[in-house]
């Protein structure tokens, strides 16, 4: 089985049961996305030449809104376990129940968690939308 991907896949999230046990789909996905936004707004804006000033302004209100949404996590994948096995709360108290777990020998911890595991694939967007006009709209 196979999936042609599209300009409109951004990533992908390969996962042990451990996770999918803690977190639905549509959630996992929220959380990466949401955190891939927060990063965004990490790095210098540098308008590329030739854009508008249209979309030089809707860019930055992109990028004001994912403000919000600046990561605490390194990564895509150590977002989504902090928020599989820290819960809610205030980040403290997910900081402190994700310790508490992870520091579980294991005979015991088989009790509260089950093994996780967990690859996020980024894809790079202008080499897909790249792809997707050299192949044409039959192969899109």
């Amino acid at each position: 089985m196979y999936r042609r991907l599209t300009p409109n896949d951004r990533f992908l999230v390969i996962a042990t049961d451990g996770l999918w046990d803690c977190l639905d789909p549509d959630t996992a996905v929220r959380l990466v996305n949401d955190h891939t936004l927060g990063t965004q707004t990490l790095n210098t804006y540098v308008p590329i030449a030739g854009t508008t000033l249209a979309q030089v302004h809707e860019e930055l209100k992109l990028r004001q809104e994912g403000t919000s949404k600046k990561p605490l996590d390194e990564n895509s994948a150590t977002h989504l376990l902090r928020h599989a096995l820290g819960g809610s709360g205030s980040i403290a108290t997910q900081y402190l129940r994700l310790i508490e777990l992870l520091q579980l020998p294991p005979h015991v911890a088989r009790r509260y968690r089950d093994d996780i595991t967990i690859i996020v694939v980024h894809f790079d967007q202008k080499y897909l939308e790249a792809f997707q006009e050299a192949a044409g709209p039959s192969q899109a």
